[in-house]
């Protein structure tokens, strides 16, 4: 069993902390929320009053933040994780984000003698509750296989892509097809329900058949398009926003999937790194 650190005991990072507790693992958990602290202790796991307290009690840190900015804010600086963990300990982010700022953590981690794997994930709590989220690894085919012996507690398929910052462009990659495949599936519903046919029966038939897709599924299974998308939206607007960054920085031509995502997320944004992520990749 693993000393494990763990920040962001979020809507996911709340059940994937029971699961590693139910796995053995001794979990050192840091929350800005005492309620969520009292929950997870009283499951098992350890309570920690600061950032620096958690790297230091665990040999793999996991950090399960919403965006860029967070990851930031709780890895750099003199109390931040990187600073704070143990020698030859690996951190896995779990937040979708910038290929760029994986790359940026990586080279200042090893300044620590510490490394970082880029860990993003697909799935939603009900998939980590069974086991069963899949997790994207970016990294050294050691430390990937050093988180993989905790991440799957909650995890299945664990999918080693390649170097540091490469499971995020597979992870961002994947937000801007399931936003336009979502397009076409509002598209597809739309006109199913002037031939009379419910959502649910299209995507319930068409499952079965070549055009199924995991976005027609999502829209079969939704009360409604308007519900689908305001529970989502939030989440593909800033990864498709990430997304648009660095295709403009890498002169990469979307096209398609950029035009089709941003149409149905409601209109485009400007592709702008956070500015803490450039001061963070200026610093390094």
């Amino acid at each position: 069993m693993t000393n494990v650190g763990f920040v962001g005991a979020g809507a996911m990072g709340t059940p994937m902390i029971e699961r590693l507790v139910d796995a053995g693992h001794t979990t050192s958990v840091f929350a800005r929320r005492e309620d969520v602290l009292v929950r997870v202790v009283e499951r098992g796991a350890i309570r920690c009053n600061s950032i620096a307290e958690v790297a230091s009690m665990a040999s793999v840190v996991i950090l399960c933040v919403y965006s860029d900015d967070q990851v930031v804010d709780v890895c750099l600086g003199a109390s931040g994780l990187l600073a704070s963990m143990n020698p030859g300990a690996v951190l896995a982010v779990h937040t979708t984000g910038s290929p760029e700022l994986a790359r940026t953590l990586h080279a200042q981690a090893q300044e620590y003698g510490v490394a970082v794997v880029d860990a993003p994930v697909s799935g939603g709590p009900a998939d980590i509750r069974s086991g069963q989220l899949t997790v994207l690894l970016g990294g050294a085919l050691g430390d990937a296989s050093t988180c993989r012996s905790v991440l799957s507690a909650y995890a299945d398929p664990i999918l080693h892509v390649g170097d540091i910052g490469t499971a995020q462009a597979v992870k961002l990659v994947n937000n801007a097809l399931l936003a336009a495949n979502l397009a076409v599936a509002l598209e597809a519903a739309r006109v199913g329900s002037e031939l009379g046919i419910d959502p649910s029966a299209l995507a319930a038939g068409i499952t079965h058949c070549s055009g199924a897709s995991r976005a027609l599924s999502m829209v079969g299974s939704a009360s409604s398009a308007t519900q689908l998308l305001d529970a989502i939206r939030p989440y593909l607007r800033k990864d498709l926003s990430t997304v648009s960054a660095v295709a403009q920085q890498l002169h990469l031509n979307l096209d398609m999937l950029e035009r089709l995502g941003w149409d149905v997320l409601g209109g485009r944004e400007e592709p702008t790194h956070p500015a803490s992520v450039q001061e963070a990749s200026a610093a390094s």
